[in-house]
């Protein structure tokens, strides 16, 4: 139902972006409130740029997905596929990336920014493919700390 990108800061620099993707409405005011209602599915991707060891703004380019964070050199990402039910409780279908690419052709994080991607990602045995379309959220997203309720 709603995508949304969030920036990851270092101090006022960013160095990184989150896209979260989730079955609910209002996804920007869910993350500022910290709340992931029960019963939802989610999915976040985090996007980051290193070049010798320092993390760089992610301009719009093809990022490496793979299953967490690593420090070579390049565009990268990583994220998780989160199912909650009732109770809260992450179901037996969330899934980590293992691999794909996902192809950022615009990312403009400011007041009514977009970020337009194509993915081709496998979240543990699935692939998923196809494109997303992301408004901005003004949220850092090293501040988000969400509570299932």
């Amino acid at each position: 139902k709603d995508s949304v990108f969030l920036p990851v800061k270092s101090g006022d620099k960013i160095v990184g972006l989150s896209v979260v993707m989730t079955d609910q409405e209002n996804t920007c005011d869910l993350l500022k409130a910290n709340r992931e209602p029960k019963a939802s599915k989610w999915v976040q991707l985090q996007l980051y740029e290193l070049n010798d060891a320092q993390l760089l703004y992610p301009e719009k380019g093809d990022f490496s997905v793979g299953s967490g964070y690593t420090l070579a050199n390049g565009k990268h990402a990583y994220g998780r596929f989160h199912v909650r039910d009732e109770n809260c409780t992450d179901k037996d279908a969330s899934a980590d990336t293992e691999s794909g690419l996902i192809k950022v052709t615009n990312v403009q994080p400011q007041d009514k920014g977009t970020l337009n991607a194509t993915w081709d990602i496998t979240f543990g045995s699935d692939q998923v493919k196809g494109s997303f379309n992301a408004n901005y959220c003004d949220v850092d997203w090293t501040q988000v700390n969400l509570h299932c309720e």
